[in-house]
C-alpha cells in the first residue's frame, strides 16, 4: 500500500481533445480507372494524450487520433455504393513548454507520427489502398493551468502529405482537458501514512 505515487509515474498525464481535422481526400485518392460521384468528409475529430512532465520545460507522450466518423466515397464508376476509408494517427512526441505569464504557457513538440489507413476494393480490385507508414507529426499549442492537477489546452496538430501512398495532409486544431498526476503534498502523505497505521493500532 503506497503513500505517494511511485517515481515513474509521478507527474504523468492524461489529456482527451475534441476539435477539427482536416484531410482532403479526393479522386486522387484513387486507383487508375474508377471514378467517384462523391466524397463525404466528416470533420468533428478526437484526440487522447497519455504523457510525463520531465519538468517545467520538458514532456514526452504518446497520441493518438481520429476523425469520429470515417470518410466516405459514394457511387464508384456509376454503381450505387458507398464505401468507408479509415484513418488514425499515432504518435511518440517530445514537447517544449515555455510560460508566457500568469497561468499560460506555450508549448511546441515534434517526433514519430504512424499514419494507417484502411481503403476498400471493388470486385477484388483495390480502390483506395491500405497505408501505414511512418511521418513527422508536429504540434503547437496554448495551455492554461486551472488548479495543480488540472489544465486547459487548444492546440493544432500536422502531419504532411504523402504522394507515394496517395494520403493528403492531416491538420486537427482541438481544444480539451490535461490531468496531470502531481507528487501528493507532504500533508496528504503524512495523512496517507497515518491512515494506514491506524487499522493496526485499533487491531492492536
Amino acid at each position: 500500500e503506497r503513500i505517494q505515487y511511485p517515481p515513474w509515474f509521478a507527474n504523468s498525464y492524461i489529456s482527451f481533445n475534441m476539435g477539427y481535422i482536416d484531410y482532403p481526400f479526393s479522386q486522387a485518392q484513387l486507383e487508375p480507372g474508377f471514378q467517384v460521384a462523391s466524397i463525404g468528409i466528416p470533420h468533428t475529430a478526437i484526440s487522447l494524450l497519455l504523457g510525463h512532465h520531465f519538468n517545467k520545460n520538458f514532456s514526452a507522450q504518446l497520441s493518438y487520433m481520429r476523425p469520429v466518423q470515417w470518410v466516405n466515397y459514394k457511387d464508384i464508376n456509376g454503381l450505387t455504393s458507398r464505401h468507408t476509408v479509415h484513418m488514425n494517427v499515432a504518435g511518440l512526441t517530445a514537447r517544449a513548454i515555455t510560460p508566457i505569464g500568469g497561468q499560460f504557457s506555450l508549448y511546441a513538440e515534434g517526433g514519430l507520427g504512424i499514419v494507417t489507413r484502411s481503403g476498400f476494393k471493388l470486385k477484388n480490385h483495390d480502390v483506395v489502398k491500405d497505408a501505414n507508414y511512418p511521418t513527422v507529426l508536429l504540434g503547437t499549442g496554448l495551455r492554461y493551468r486551472l488548479n495543480n492537477n488540472w489544465d486547459l489546452q487548444t492546440g493544432i496538430a500536422y502531419t504532411p502529405p504523402n504522394e507515394s501512398q496517395k494520403q493528403p495532409h492531416i491538420l486537427l486544431v482541438s481544444s480539451g482537458v490535461m490531468f496531470n498526476l502531481r507528487p501528493l503534498s507532504a500533508e496528504k502523505v503524512q495523512d496517507n501514512a497515518h491512515d494506514q497505521r491506524t487499522p493496526e493500532a485499533s487491531h492492536a
